[in-house]
């Protein structure tokens, strides 16, 4: 049981993190917006907890395939982190985050085809978007 409830707080804790990632890494987060990713965070670390420390599933059933589950949450922090990277660069550029901005932009460009999730995202901008916009919008489809 103490093992149980152990990984439920670690897995808790990487839940927070994840939630938190953006408004720590985008250096121009209001602080109401602090507050508000700090409680969403809260809320899903307690949901996590809930259900990896309890002996059976409860509400959401998502702890059956632990592989999966490690592949798809470093996959999701992964995108999340790597996204926040390239919006920072764009405020306060770092060789990391002009490297990120490079490579997502090569990523767009080799998968933008058509009905590719990248022309999709970008149809889903109006039409009087300003081309900056379209640009940041293509490199982060691209990376995710």
């Amino acid at each position: 049981m103490i093992i149980r409830v152990v990984g439920a707080l670690v897995r808790a804790l990487a839940v927070i993190l994840l939630v938190a990632t953006p408004s720590i890494i985008l250096p121009s987060t209001p602080g109401d917006t602090g507050q508000i990713a700090m409680l969403v965070a809260i809320l899903a670390a307690i949901a996590t907890f809930a259900e990896y420390a309890s002996k059976t599933s409860t509400l959401i059933e998502f702890r059956e395939a632990p592989p999966v589950n490690r592949i798809r949450f470093l996959a999701l922090f992964a995108c999340v982190f790597f996204l926040s990277s390239i919006l920072r660069g764009q405020i306060a550029p770092t060789t990391f985050t002009v490297f990120l901005d490079t490579a997502g932009e090569r990523l767009a460009q080799m998968i933008d085809f058509p009905l590719s999730p990248v022309r999709l995202m970008i149809g889903l901008l109006p039409e009087s978007a300003p081309e900056a916009t379209i640009s940041i919008f293509r490199t982060a489809a691209g990376v995710a």
